[in-house]
């Protein structure tokens, strides 16, 4: 197979011309884990660092990108780029090899082309090379040197994330702007330096066959602009197969994407003003942008009655009670008719918002049967946000609770009716401090040290608290208000603290060290009479306010919930996010799943609005939880399953055989019984063990003897030795016993600071 890091690899064609420069170009069909050289990938200005990005950041760098991305030093607009260089050894640099990672960006997502791929490569590699010149202390930046010759991988950067690009068209525009930045750099610089191996990483056989033969196709395709940029390419005559690759199983996305559906008023602009109050005359047309996976579908809807929405949102939020004629009628009237079946399709949607349209209640949606976000994992964000330019985090496990503090003159500030002459505050909410004391006990149990302030605290003693962080998780339950008429004559939208005063965004965006996760719940405030609407729009303003100063992730219900189905959502949500490691989107589905089993007459499921990073996770090193629908269809799909984890096995030599004999249990246990004793199956059980020392060998060895096919048990009866007598015996049973892991937020908590007080089997520190 050829070698891109091998001198002899023979081109299949070349130009005849004396060249400036040779680039040797290859394709690698394997798992980009096992790169040894720095890998070009592609970042869309206001995406999440997600699928083969994170896993660069995560294995390649040690979070680097990450860390990047929340100082505001990171990759977005064409042209733009982060670079992350590993220190390398000596053996490196006499091969032109080391780890690291360079980010593209490409701009506003959907808009995409060839030729701004090749522009934002060009620029992004010029950065590489001069990081890697700063990295030699100028070792190669004579002209008389004899120089320096630097590898670089790349992905198909544009092909898997939009229509207009192919595989053929990612290979020439990334070749393109290699050879430009060599051309540049050397022009400007006069530096012996430059990108002499460039070898595309793709996981999956099938794009990278094509991609392969794409480059073999390089030296005739690009011939003319080769001869301009003083290039000569040699093009890689076969696929090198590395460790990991995979065949494509389905044809949906494997890495976690989520299509994106842009709502918008056209004739609003959420930059030129700030966001509008509740009661705006209604947007007369709404402009639609579905960007999927390899398809953009566009359309624009005249509204030819304003306002006959904002009726219908008004009676489905009025009580909390669930409206399921209302939800269907909403359906119909907020969706155009080409993109009903779309919305219908997809497993998971992010929907980019303004001001207008954020108002709007897409959480309550119900297509056929059931709620649309039922079906449907739904993640809010903004179409434009000012972002904070530099952005301080903590990655302690830290938080701030507060629940249901004092309103002790609030009527001395605020012109509203009052329940009963004298009253001087508002009502104490019971569900709020149920709901403050659920999110505690969950945090406690993960870990978190908590600042707990306990009900009826002063403001005084709420700010204090508030600015005595750092946190990295905020959550609040208490009275809010929106646009609320104070006595100075301003209108006043927060959360309602003592003497009148409100903590708004204002406050939380001078927290020198910004959370990560924000959870608010202002709508306990049935008896203040505040229009649903206003209280979405409160939702809306605090989640954007927070976002932009550095917040990664917002809940927020946009009108009053029921307290027991508040109290339950909140507590599934942190025990997802905190216990179980998911990601914010997929914590926020289950929330709401649960949530609609156990209270179905309530819309409460559907008040919460959750704007941010779908992707996020508070705790980077957890790995995805099993996904409990995985129901194989093919015994393929158990062989691929048992293949990553012998990957994963070769590059984390650190986990244990116990650990993945466990795992490929549970994969065996999800498949047909039958499956078991196939000798493919057999075979890559024997692949996984075998690769696990003497002790793997052994049992491998015992996995791969013959089998009796007339039993159903007889592949888990081979697996623990050949036994077929008796129920099947767990892959996991040799060895020595020990118990399975708990997600790491289970872990014991020894070491951690501890704070003032116990409470359920936890310590917090009390305002």
């Amino acid at each position: 197979m050829s070698d891109l890091t091998k001198p002899d690899s023979t081109p299949v064609s070349s130009h005849s011309s004396a060249p400036t420069r040779l680039l040797r170009v290859g394709v690698a069909a394997m798992d980009l884990r096992f790169a040894h050289c720095p890998i070009l990938c592609g970042h869309y200005s206001g995406d999440a660092i997600a699928g083969a990005e994170s896993q660069i950041d995560r294995s390649l760098v040690q979070g680097a990108l990450r860390r990047r991305e929340r100082l505001g030093a990171y990759a977005g607009e064409i042209g733009t780029s982060a670079v992350v260089l590993i220190p390398r050894t000596e053996k490196d640099v006499r091969r032109g090899t080391g780890k690291g990672a360079v980010i593209v960006g490409l701009g506003e997502w959907g808009k995409l082309s060839a030729r701004e791929v090749t522009e934002t490569v060009r620029a992004g590699v010029v950065q590489y090379l001069l990081a890697s010149l700063d990295c030699e202390g100028g070792r190669a930046a004579t002209a008389g040197s004899q120089g320096s010759e630097l590898a670089l991988a790349s992905l198909l950067i544009g092909y898997n994330s939009t229509t207009n690009i192919s595989v053929e068209g990612s290979v020439e525009a990334i070749v393109r702007g290699v050879c430009a930045a060599n051309r540049q750099f050397e022009e400007a610089m006069g530096a012996r330096l430059w990108i002499g191996q460039l070898e595309f990483l793709e996981l999956f056989l099938d794009a990278a066959i094509t991609a392969a033969s794409a480059v073999r196709s390089l030296p005739r395709h690009l011939e003319h602009e080769l001869k301009g940029l003083g290039t000569r390419i040699e093009a890689a005559g076969e696929l090198r197969e590395g460790d990991g690759v995979r065949p494509r199983l389905q044809v949906s996305n494997p890495f976690g994407y989520w299509p994106r559906l842009i709502v918008t008023d056209p004739d609003r602009n959420d930059e030129a003003s700030p966001p509008p109050p509740a009661d705006t005359v209604p947007a007369r047309r709404l402009k639609y942008v579905l960007l999927s996976e390899r398809a953009r579908a566009e359309a624009v809807v005249q509204q030819r009655q304003p306002g006959l929405i904002e009726s219908l949102i008004r009676d489905a939020v009025a009580d909390g009670s669930f409206h399921r004629d209302i939800s269907r009628t909403l359906f119909q009237l907020m969706l155009p008719l080409d993109l009903k079946g779309a919305v219908r399709q997809t497993e998971r949607l992010l929907l980019a918002l303004d001001s207008y349209t954020a108002d709007l209640p897409w959480e309550m949606l119900q297509a056929d049967d059931e709620p649309l976000v039922l079906r449907t994992a739904l993640v809010r964000q903004f179409v434009s946000t000012r972002r904070r330019q530099f952005v301080r985090s903590v990655a302690a496990k830290t938080a701030f609770v507060l629940g249901d503090p004092s309103t002790e003159g609030f009527f001395d500030r605020f012109d509203l009716p009052r329940s009963s002459p004298g009253q001087t505050r508002l009502e104490p909410l019971t569900a709020a401090r149920d709901e403050a004391e659920t999110i505690c006990g969950t945090l406690e149990k993960a870990g978190y040290q908590v600042t707990f302030l306990p009900p009826d605290s002063k403001a005084v003693a709420v700010l204090n608290g508030l600015f005595d962080g750092p946190y990295r998780i905020l959550a609040i339950a208490a009275h809010g208000l929106v646009n609320a008429p104070a006595r100075d004559g301003l209108a006043r939208t927060g959360v309602v603290l003592s003497d009148g005063i409100l903590l708004t965004a204002a406050e939380v965006a001078l927290m020198e060290v910004v959370p990560d996760l924000v959870f608010l719940n202002g709508c306990h405030l049935g008896e203040l009479g505040t229009p649903p609407l206003a209280r979405n729009q409160l939702a809306y303003s605090l989640a954007r306010e927070l976002i932009e100063m550095g917040v990664r992730c917002v809940v927020a219900a946009g009108w009053a919930v029921n307290d027991a189905a508040a109290c339950r959502f909140a507590e599934d949500f942190f025990q997802g996010m905190v216990a179980q490691g998911r990601p914010f989107g997929d914590a926020v589905w289950e929330a709401r799943k649960a949530n609609y089993r156990q209270y179905p007459d309530w819309n409460t499921w559907g008040a919460y609005q959750a704007y941010g990073d779908p992707s996020y996770r508070l705790d980077h090193e957890c790995r995805e939880p099993d996904a409990v629908s995985w129901q194989p269809l093919s015994p393929r799909e158990l062989i691929d399953r048992l293949e990553r984890l012998r990957v994963d096995r070769l590059h984390d030599p650190k986990l244990e055989l116990t650990d993945l004999a466990v795992q490929a249990d549970r994969l065996l246990e999800k498949s047909p019984m039958p499956w078991r004793d196939l000798p493919e199956v057999q075979a890559k059980l024997g692949d996984l063990l075998g690769d696990s020392g003497q002790q793997g060998f052994k049992q491998a060895s015992e996995t791969a003897r013959p089998t009796s096919r007339s039993s159903p048990g007889s592949a888990g009866a081979a697996a623990s030795g050949g036994k077929t007598s008796g129920p099947p015996t767990e892959l996991s049973s040799a060895g020595p016993k020990r118990p399975r892991k708990k997600p790491s937020g289970l872990q014991s908590r020894g070491g951690r600071k501890q704070a003032t007080k116990t409470r359920a089997g936890g310590k917090k520190k009390r305002g």
